[in-house]
């Protein structure tokens, strides 16, 4: 059961870790992008 459990919260972070890092990533592109726009118009 201890173990089952640590590895559902180690699969978790994981899910967490990967969304944080995808969310970061997209911001980035967006912020990016408008920038772009901006400047070029």
């Amino acid at each position: 059961m201890g173990v089952n459990v640590m590895q559902l919260s180690t699969i978790g972070n994981a899910k967490n870790r990967t969304w944080t890092m995808v969310s970061h990533i997209y911001t980035a592109r967006t912020i990016s992008a408008n920038t772009d726009w901006n400047w070029k118009y």
